[in-house]
């Protein structure tokens, strides 16, 4: 079945059949765009093909990038808290807003933020090839405590029975970096008009059995690192990244009209879990809109200034080749 041809619910079957068509399509709307990340990416780190390598280049690219990169980000930013009406009696609003703008930096700007490195590499995406974006994460940890009954002392008769409550040990909030080849959205022209945004992780088998239990970690089918092997301009496979795991591939889904929370792995026919709004958001969704480069009301699908002035860097190429010969 299309995806085309889904109207309700039941056109889909199962909930995992929806999401396994939803991911396609999102897969084939950014299809362009991901084509030409991995030769813009080529580019940028001046790889070239054996019939290259006679070629005397000028990386332009390169150098502008790195010129961009150095204006855009010289060191992590700063979290400002303002109030929205500044009377000058409300001292209670003033200390207010120090206190949280204190809090917010020290979290921003410490030692063991993940922030500023997951920024930096957002930054660099967008630069480079059109596409940044990063995704936050709760991390909470708790522990059991009891409080004792209460017993009247006169009359020996218990009046409040005893009680067990989750005390908060710790919370943060960590700020991940995205791979653009990992972050997708539904189709959509404008980004108000998207429904869901996903993002893949790739999850060994220990982490699985951690994560969803033993009895779902084991059935996930499990694949290598990278999804598909590079290829080069002329056609030729680029082998991935080495890695000695296996991994699977899993979709962490943010659905916004069911406030509901999807975790999908590719070539399994059954979902990973499911979870009601863990966050209560007011945007529900855990990232923010990405940084997307010369984007239109037609569709939303970043392109890269690169491809803008392409053929300015390659008559560069090709004039500096000639004087080299």
């Amino acid at each position: 079945m299309a995806t085309s041809e889904i109207e309700t619910q039941e056109d889909a079957q199962t909930p995992v059949k929806m999401w396994a068509q939803e991911i396609s399509a999102a897969q084939e709307f950014m299809k362009p765009f991901q084509k030409e990340a991995k030769k813009i990416n080529r580019r940028y780190l001046d790889k070239r093909e054996a019939t290259e390598n006679n070629e005397d280049r000028v990386n332009l690219f390169w150098s502008t990038i790195r010129v961009v990169m150095s204006m855009l980000y010289a060191r992590p930013p700063k979290v400002a808290v303002k109030r929205e009406y500044e009377d000058f009696n409300d001292d209670a609003s003033r200390v207010a807003a120090e206190i949280l703008e204190r809090l917010l930096n020290n979290d921003v700007q410490g030692d063991g933020s993940t922030s500023r490195a997951s920024i930096r590499l957002a930054l660099q995406d967008w630069a480079t090839l059109g596409l940044g974006q990063v995704w936050n994460r709760y991390e909470v940890q708790t522990e059991p405590q009891y409080i004792d009954p209460v017993i009247d002392p006169m009359t020996g008769v218990e009046t409040q029975p005893a009680q067990e409550y989750e005390r908060l040990v710790s919370e943060n909030v960590v700020t991940d970096y995205v791979f653009w080849d990992d972050f997708l959205y539904s189709p959509c022209r404008i980004w108000a008009d998207v429904r869901w945004v996903a993002r893949r992780v790739y999850m060994t088998r220990d982490e699985l059995v951690a994560r969803f239990g033993e009895e779902i970690g084991k059935r996930v089918p499990m694949a290598k690192t990278r999804p598909k092997s590079e290829q080069s301009p002329s056609g030729t496979q680029v082998p991935p990244p080495r890695d000695p795991w296996s991994r699977a591939k899993v979709w962490e889904i943010w659905d916004k009209g069911s406030r509901s929370v999807v975790f999908y792995a590719e070539g399994c026919d059954f979902l990973l879990d499911e979870v009601e709004d863990p966050l209560g958001l007011n945007d529900f969704f855990p990232c923010p809109e990405p940084l997307l480069e010369n984007t239109t009301t037609a569709e939303l699908i970043p392109r890269s200034d690169y491809v803008m002035a392409q053929d300015q860097f390659n008559q560069l190429d090709e004039i500096n080749t000639r004087i080299s010969w």
